[in-house]
């Protein structure tokens, strides 16, 4: 399995392993203190029961759609270095929040809705950057994998280090961690650069650099002051309505929305609830939140690694 990461690896353009190893780290910043920061301190600091756990989960949830919406928004008007600039600056204000007020339940609450903001800004980087990168069936094909790969891999580091760190200090010490991560992902970051959409006209800060490594590429440019990936103005109303008309205008797209809906409605009656089961049912201390956590990302990194195999002509 470990050389099949190296080779898809090895495979990747540099601004494409850039901006996978971006990912990977925030990702496991973010798989560290999800559960434990957040419900773990709810509920064993705070012993927190089915109501605080439902009412947090749901305004975490409820704030990553907004942040989902405001994300995807700008990042059609601004371009992804932006994007991740201002993704930077929301994720450490938000650990640093937490780290200091969420020692309170009400403070903490807030501290999740901000969170969930956060984590839904933060989707768009493995989600529409590998777009500005490459227009190849085959090359998306191969980042989004890696992406998915490494993504999975943080499903199971992520909350091994979170349970390491709940076990001999605070949970609310997950988020400085958190804090790292984003801080070390802004190293890779400061070498990512677009290629499609952001040929900015006047000198613009992505200008000369996507010029050049989108020399030969056809198609590649668009003012990225104005318009999203496909050249048209996207402001930010206009980016959610093109959006919204684009995904149930195409029967894969609306299938794709449908099955996420309907997974993650399944999955929401579950997650108020699966920090009691450890607390109340079996009965372990907080750091378990992590070793079990960590354990369905092995499955996840298997999934995603099949994946890989799937022949090109079966992908649309």
């Amino acid at each position: 399995m470990l050389d099949r990461i190296l080779a898809e690896a090895r495979a990747l353009a540099p601004a494409a392993r850039r901006l996978v190893l971006m990912r990977f780290l925030i990702y496991v910043g973010i798989q560290s203190c999800y559960f434990i920061g957040v419900l773990g301190t709810l509920t064993y600091s705070m012993d927190g029961e089915v109501a605080s756990t439902a009412v947090v989960v749901a305004l975490l949830n409820l704030f990553q759609i907004v942040g989902s919406f405001a994300g995807g928004a700008y990042l059609d008007a601004r371009g992804p270095r932006l994007h991740f600039a201002l993704l930077v600056i929301v994720m450490l204000a938000v650990d640093a929040f937490c780290i200091v007020f969420g020692g309170d339940v009400s403070a903490l609450t807030f501290g999740a809705a901000c969170l969930g903001f956060s984590l839904g800004f933060f989707e768009p980087v493995s989600r529409s950057y590998p777009a500005y990168l490459t227009a190849d069936a085959i090359e998306l094909k191969r980042i989004n994998s890696a992406l998915s790969i490494v993504s999975n891999i943080g499903v199971v580091v992520g909350p091994l280090i979170g349970g390491a760190i709940a076990s001999v200090a605070p949970t609310r010490a997950v988020f400085a961690f958190m804090g790292a991560c984003v801080v070390l992902a802004v190293i890779p970051a400061t070498g990512f650069r677009p290629v499609i959409g952001v040929r900015a006209e006047g000198g613009g800060q992505d200008a000369g650099l996507a010029a050049e490594l989108a020399e030969g590429s056809a198609g590649a440019g668009t003012d990225c002051r104005a318009t999203g990936p496909s050249g048209r103005p996207a402001g930010s109303r206009s980016s959610l309505i093109e959006g919204i008309r684009a995904v149930f205008s195409n029967a894969a797209l609306s299938f794709l929305f449908w099955a996420g809906f309907l997974s993650y409605l399944g999955y929401g009656a579950l997650d108020p609830l699966e920090s009691l089961y450890y607390r109340d049912v079996l009965q372990v201390g907080v750091a378990w939140m992590g070793w079990l956590s960590a354990a369905s990302g092995v499955g996840a990194v298997a999934g995603a690694l099949l994946v890989l195999r799937i022949p090109v002509r079966r992908v649309t």
